[in-house]
Parts: structure tokens; sequence; C-alpha cells
């Protein structure tokens, strides 16, 4: 680390463009696409302060972002921090330059968050920092999607496009679903108004919204309806028309739809252990907690037994794929929807 500056974009404003395109061309991002609109959470100008850029003279050779958010159900919550953004000048990669970065954005974040999550396809490097990847996702079909596929009853808008009212009642619709999922306050609210790559539908019954989905999301989840939810819960038959095609839900609906495969939702690495004890605990009123851990083992208390996990197995015992079933009796079904991840 002490060959480069390690800063962040909201002391060096300058180096914004710079680094945009940096990760753009690291990810290979479509000339047409925005990485800046697909991640505006993450990468508009309130998070500056939380994206870390590596510095050589006078470019940006390495970027790393993190938002920090609360991951909550029905009140009970705790503080987590999603990383992404996460880029090496190709010129940079394989001298060791990675390694010191990423470790010093894990130990800046851990202390004050009980989980770090990531999203990536390269299992085997982030495996070596022990995250780990969990959370099960079904995709309910294989068709694309076409506006003129969809029945008349769903309209086509935006955020930005609805009124006040639409607004509160989207609002009180994803709040109340029944899932571990991540808390959204009203600045975040603001901010996925800009994340104009995504597309939103609205059902409507007595003038009100019932049910919404969100399809896209620029180059991120092209064609993939991400989010889904309705106003009674009742998912299962309020996806009916959907079903046939590329609809991610929950694992906890796999019992109707039967799918072989199981996608993971995240990779996920324990930050404060003591910090998710206490969440695990106040979840399932006491009945699972964790007492203890050493390099890669968790000690856990379930009811009056005791049990070792690797970290691994611990974390997709309780978030799955394939939860352990003692688990998934006391903890709601986790779903990070596409357009919180980063």
């Amino acid at each position: 680390m002490s060959k480069y500056i390690q800063s962040t974009l909201a002391h060096f404003p300058d180096f914004f463009e710079e680094t945009i395109k940096l990760i753009e061309k690291e990810f290979k991002y479509p000339s047409h696409q925005s990485f800046l609109t697909d991640f505006y959470p993450l990468m508009g100008p309130l998070n500056h302060q939380n994206c870390h850029i590596l510095i050589d003279e006078d470019k940006v050779i390495g970027h790393i972002a993190v938002k920090e958010r609360n991951l909550s159900y029905k009140g009970v919550k705790t503080k987590v921090a999603l990383i992404g953004a996460i880029a090496l000048n190709e010129k940079y990669q394989q001298q060791g330059n990675f390694t010191p970065f990423f470790n010093n954005i894990i130990e800046r974040y851990s202390n004050d968050n009980s989980l770090l999550l990531l999203w990536s396809d390269l299992k085997p490097l982030y495996n070596r920092f022990k995250f780990y990847e969990a959370g099960g996702v079904i995709q309910t079909g294989k068709k694309k999607l076409l506006n003129e596929n969809l029945s008349t009853d769903w309209i086509k808008t935006n955020f930005k496009s609805l009124s006040p009212t639409e607004l509160d009642e989207i609002k009180r619709i994803y709040q109340n679903q029944d899932l571990l999922t991540l808390e959204r306050s009203e600045n975040d609210w603001d901010l996925i108004k800009e994340i104009t790559s995504a597309s939103l539908f609205i059902k409507k019954d007595n003038n009100k919204i019932s049910s919404y989905f969100i399809k896209d999301k620029g180059n991120d989840l092209n064609n993939i309806i991400h989010e889904f939810a309705s106003i009674d819960n009742d998912i299962i038959s309020a996806t009916q028309d959907l079903s046939d095609y590329m609809l991610w839900l929950p694992e906890k609906y796999n019992s109707t739809f039967n799918k072989k495969d199981i996608l993971y939702g995240a990779f996920f690495r324990i930050a404060d252990i003591q910090k998710l004890s206490f969440f695990l605990s106040a979840l399932t009123n006491d009945q699972l907690s964790i007492f203890g851990h050493k390099d890669d083992m968790i000690q856990v208390k379930y009811i009056n037994a005791e049990f070792d996990f690797k970290a691994e197995d611990f974390i997709t015992g309780i978030f799955g794929p394939n939860p352990i079933s003692e688990f998934s009796d006391i903890l709601p079904a986790i779903y990070i929807a596409g357009l919180d991840s980063i």
C-alpha cells in the first residue's frame, strides 16, 4: 500500500470521471450503458466518502466502493456493508496491489457492520477473503419478457413519474414484505429514482397500486425481473402471468416452482461477530446465537444445544441455499433486490 496513495472521491472529486472510466473499462461496460446510472446509490456524490481510490501519482489505478445499509425484518435490523465497483487497472494486476487495498476496506468497515456483502462471479478470489456465496434465489422461467406479452393490467412507468401517493403505496408494499431484506430510507428511495436504466411496472386495484415489479438495470440485470412485491404478500398467485419469464424470487418459493438450480444471492462475509449474534438472537427470540469463533470456525448455540460450523457452512445454513431446516423454521427468508445489489 505504501507505493500508492489511498483516498476517496470525496477528497479527490476531480478524479470522478476517470474513476468511472476505469470501472467501465475493467467491467467491459458497453458504450451505450452507464455504470453511474445503473449503480447511482453507490457512485453518486452522496456516497463519495465511501468510494475508495488508489492513486499512482496523477492517475486512478483502483477503486472499491462501499454502501452501508440496514438489513431488516419487522423492525429488527442490523447494519451491513455492501461492497461494489471493485476495479484495478489491468496494468497493476498480479503485482500484489489488490490484496492490501481490499483488506484495508474489509478492516475499515468490519467493526461497524455485522456482515459484508458483494456481488461477483470470481468465487476463488473472494473465498480467499472469507466471502462465501449464500442467499438462495430461484429463476421461475427462461423467456424474455416483452412489453407486448404483458396483460393490460400492468402499466409501465418509472419512479420519477410516480405521484407522491403512488410512491408511498410502493414504499408500503416493499416495507411490508415477509422477507429479511434491505431497509429503504427516504434517501434510498430518492437515489433509486436515479436508476433510470430500470423499468417499473405497476398494477392497480380500486385505483391503488396492488403489485409492482422492476425489470432490467442497464448492463447489470438485462431482461431480469429482479424485484416483485404485492400488497397482500400472495406472491404465487400475483406472479402467475409472469412465471414463464426470467423472474427472480427468494428460495422459499421453490416449494411451488421446484427448480433444480438455485442461484446465490450474494457473497457474504461475517464482520462483527457480536453484532451478528445479537441480530440472530433478536430475530429468533433467543433461540439462535453465536458464542464464539476462532479462525474460520463459528460456535453456535441453538436452543440448548451447541454446534461448531465452518463459517461458509453457517452462512449458507442460515441464509441458504438449502438452509438448515431447524434454522429456516425460525429465520425469515433473505432476499436482496436488484436495485439494492451493487
